[in-house]
């Protein structure tokens, strides 16, 4: 139960502005609780709302079962659907291998503040600083066109995630079918592909299972996540 204490700790929070060229309304925010978010015009791009998303989102994919060893994750962010996974994947007998894409360099920032250089070290408390490299052995970001990665790369998947946004609405490569095959010819066989659609899945589904052969959805309060299979 949530005590009246909790409440008004939950409410003393900060806000802090951050400097960006691609997104000029970014805002970092936390509170006493451990909550905190990374929002652009209103829109949550990465934070505590989007680590319980990332928990449920693999647990229905039943990653412990098939424990992926590349994995590529579309859309970063501030990193926490890596966060979650490499969390998930302590348990395993080998850490995955992730490759990260994220457009906007200065929203890793706050990923190296709150997850630590190393991705497996929460802490939101942390100031606010300049650009602290990734030091992780199992991870590395590339701060690149998606579009421009997939047409270059030569390797192949076991776990694909997309959290591909502009604003509150997918982006437009997730209705493009030339995008879509591209997903799929970078996934391994027996390989699994999760994407983030938020309320669009009656939209965007046709779309998918036009080129993946077998396709499910789940639910995380506002948003629907597509799990796709070739």
């Amino acid at each position: 139960m949530t005590t009246i204490f909790q409440k008004i700790l939950a409410y003393i929070e900060s806000i802090e502005p951050i400097s960006s060229a691609i997104n000029p309304q970014l805002r970092f925010g936390r509170n006493f609780l451990g909550q905190w978010w990374l929002i652009d015009n209103k829109v949550t791009l990465s934070g505590t709302y989007m680590e319980g998303l990332w928990r449920h989102t693999y647990a229905t994919a039943q990653l412990n079962n098939t424990k992926p060893h590349r994995v590529l994750m579309l859309g970063f962010g501030a990193g926490s659907m890596a966060y979650e996974l490499l969390r998930l994947a302590r348990r395993w007998p080998t850490m995955p291998k992730i490759v990260g894409i994220e457009w906007d360099p200065v929203i890793l920032t706050v990923g190296t503040t709150v997850y630590g250089p190393t991705f497996d070290q929460r802490n939101v408390h942390r100031p606010l600083t300049a650009m602290t490299i990734i030091d992780s052995p199992h991870l590395v970001v590339h701060p690149i066109d998606v579009s421009n990665f997939l047409k270059n790369n030569a390797v192949t998947y076991d776990l694909i995630v997309i959290d591909l946004f502009e604003s509150n609405t997918p982006s437009v490569l997730l209705s493009n079918s030339d995008f879509i095959q591209q997903i799929k010819n970078n996934l391994e066989p027996a390989g699994c592909c999760i994407v983030n659609v938020y309320k669009s899945v009656e939209q965007l589904a046709p779309f998918w299972r036009k080129i993946f052969t077998r396709f499910e959805t789940s639910r995380y309060k506002t948003n629907t996540i597509m799990y796709l299979k070739p």
